[in-house]
């Protein structure tokens, strides 16, 4: 009856808006373990303030309640504060059931250290202690993980590509690359558009070695990247692939600002075969022979494979420059200029004077 009386009385406190009323029956009932709080105390994982909801979900593990399980998994997984999720985690450990083991290993990917130690702490709890050797709260974890031979170590890499800092993704991305699993083919992806050109490079390079077709489109999207370096590793890389539906991509990219990654695309085009091919757009319509390495621009008109043009005949002395009859059409005067054709005089010009004497008289 007395004990009836106490849970009734904190029970009652959890709607106050004091936040000491409310913490103080948080703990109270925490120590009456009576499995009648469990539903009083499961919506104050939502409080709107964090140290109560930390608070709650620290309790929570002392009833021992499955009832408790699945709302404390919603915490670890969604909830904004690392302490609030670190809170979830020991909880789960605490209660024993099974059902958690799966997101507490995707918990060992968490960005804050002490979040990732209180669910491998919790997965011992659970018979998983070889979780313990790997996660230690240092950014090395996730090089541990990734050596760890673990498939379940998935889920934690995947989480880890996220991380804020470039060199715990860069470890997150060795790690999926090496397990070589199909469920590592989505983190991988999401890397190739990553914002330090390291993680980008290294994410390609994983793609090719995983040779999933999934990887081929965004290998193609990466020729357009404006860091000419990746671009030049997806050439690379699409052209060790041995993938002929990228030879058209490749093609359009052959007047690219960067040198450097037209000649990778001109050696990725002689490794896929294609060694003539159309002239890129706006370059003419001649063939264009790639042999070795380059493109040989033997086929085309003199002018557009870049020789001089012959020097232009020279009217007679005296005699008026007068242009040779047009084909028919007769070309524009644009044209006529274009083609290096000489201007015919004004009819006003007088005549030149003729050698040997004034104009109109023979010598």
């Amino acid at each position: 009856m007395f004990s009836s009386l106490k849970l009734w009385w904190y029970c009652r406190n959890l709607s106050s808006h004091n936040p000491a009323k409310y913490a103080a029956s948080v703990n109270a009932l925490a120590q009456l373990r009576d499995p009648r709080a469990v539903d009083p105390l499961l919506p104050g994982l939502d409080h709107r303030e964090t140290v109560l909801r930390q608070g709650v979900a620290m309790a929570l593990g002392e009833f021992g309640d499955v009832r408790a399980v699945k709302p404390l998994v919603q915490v670890l997984e969604r909830d904004q504060d690392a302490g609030v999720r670190t809170a979830a985690a020991k909880s789960l450990g605490r209660i024993g059931d099974k059902q958690a083991i799966k997101p507490l290993v995707r918990a060992l990917g968490e960005t804050d250290a002490d979040a990732r130690v209180a669910a491998a702490k919790a997965l011992a709890r659970l018979g998983e202690t070889q979780w313990q050797d790997w996660v230690k709260g240092t950014e090395s974890d996730f090089n541990r993980l990734a050596e760890s031979n673990e498939r379940r170590a998935v889920e934690p890499l995947a989480q880890a590509v996220r991380n804020v800092k470039w060199n715990v993704r860069s470890a997150a991305l060795e790690g999926l690359g090496k397990l070589g699993d199909r469920d590592a083919l989505g983190p991988l992806l999401t890397l190739v558009n990553d914002d330090d050109q390291r993680v980008r490079i290294s994410a390609i390079g994983w793609l090719l070695k995983l040779r999933d077709r999934r990887g081929i489109e965004p290998l193609i999207l990466s020729l357009r990247h404006k860091d000419p370096d990746t671009r030049i590793a997806a050439v690379k890389a699409l052209a060790e692939w041995g993938e002929r539906r990228s030879i058209l991509e490749l093609r359009k990219r052959l007047e690219d600002d960067d040198d450097r990654v037209c000649h990778a695309i001109v050696d990725a085009l002689t490794k896929l075969g294609d060694t003539t091919c159309d002239g890129p757009p706006g370059r003419g319509s001649g063939p264009v022979s790639i042999q070795a390495g380059k493109m040989s621009p033997s086929s085309l008109p003199p002018q557009a494979a870049g020789a001089a043009p012959g020097p232009a005949s020279k009217p007679p002395t005296g005699a008026v420059a007068v242009p040779a009859k047009p084909p028919s059409p007769a070309p524009s005067t644009a044209q006529r200029l274009s083609s290096g054709v000489a201007r015919i005089p004004p009819k006003s010009s007088p005549p030149p004077a003729q050698p040997g004497g004034p104009a109109g008289r023979p010598k």
